[in-house]
């Protein structure tokens, strides 16, 4: 139940950043602790962990920001891959793993969005901030793993 912690550790991220910076939008879409949550749960607890880890972070994030619900399908299934997938690169350290599945991750998410729309420069954003907020979120927790 250890990674219950991270869970909430995750939620209590998101909704500080939806309240600190209420002025910001659209364009704090890719502030969150998706995906760090479900990597760090599933390479420090196992598959089982990454995946009920995911699904709980990303159900719970939809009910805080309800405005972007249309992204919910494609944001759970990609959130469950990673958490699935990332014991699987437990041998690896873990910033190089979760440099694999964070590529794995926006990889995933741009294919599915090429085959229902086109990229755009705010998802060219979303992919920059999530990227920094993820790899940060990540490398402040190995400091205290």
């Amino acid at each position: 139940m250890y990674w219950f912690v991270l869970v909430l550790l995750g939620i209590m991220f998101d909704i500080g950043v939806k309240l600190a910076t209420p002025g910001l939008g659209s364009y704090r879409r890719g502030i969150d602790s998706k995906p760090a949550v479900p990597i760090l749960a599933g390479y420090g607890f196992g598959m089982a962990a990454g995946f009920w880890s995911a699904l709980i972070l990303s159900i719970t994030y939809f009910v805080v920001r309800s405005k972007h619900i249309e992204y919910a399908p494609l944001t759970i299934a990609a959130n469950v891959l990673v958490g699935v997938l990332i014991p699987f690169l437990a041998s690896l350290s873990l910033m190089t793993a979760a440099l694999i599945m964070l590529a794995f991750y926006h990889a995933f998410t741009a294919g599915i969005v090429v085959l229902f729309s086109e990229i755009t420069p705010g998802f060219i954003i979303f992919i920059g901030l999530n990227s920094i907020t993820t790899l940060a979120l990540i490398f402040v927790s190995s400091l205290f793993i």
